[in-house]
């Protein structure tokens, strides 16, 4: 979703209120109010419009600062994922292991059939 206090922000630090993005852009102003209010969500072409008189690319406008975790973040995240992969690796061990000793069982038991 669109960072509408990065909109706010950016109109306010480039001198553009409302009214004047909007004739700036071609954007209804009641849209960009819309946007900054966290209502709607712009189309693709009116983000484009409205980061490039704003002079921002559309990821800078469409990223929210939350989203903008620290390297920290995803550190934790890996630590996460990495541990889960460890556990399925040794979640499929054991699985290998029962399906080659039930082979065995298998091969035993025909074995001992065919006698």
């Amino acid at each position: 979703m669109i960072s509408s206090e990065k909109l706010k922000a950016t109109m306010t630090d480039k001198g553009f209120n409302q009214s004047e993005l909007a004739k700036a852009t071609g954007v209804k102003q009641s849209a960009i109010s819309a946007y900054i209010a966290g209502t709607s969500t712009p189309s693709a072409d009116a983000l484009y419009r409205m980061a490039k008189a704003l002079g921002l690319s559309m990821d800078e406008l469409y990223a929210d600062d939350a989203t903008k975790k620290e390297p920290s973040h995803y550190k934790n995240k890996t630590d996460e994922l990495e541990k889960k992969i460890r556990h399925l690796k040794k979640v499929c061990e054991t699985l290998g292991k029962q399906v080659s000793s039930l082979g065995h069982t298998v091969d035993e038991f025909s074995q001992i059939i065919s006698q």
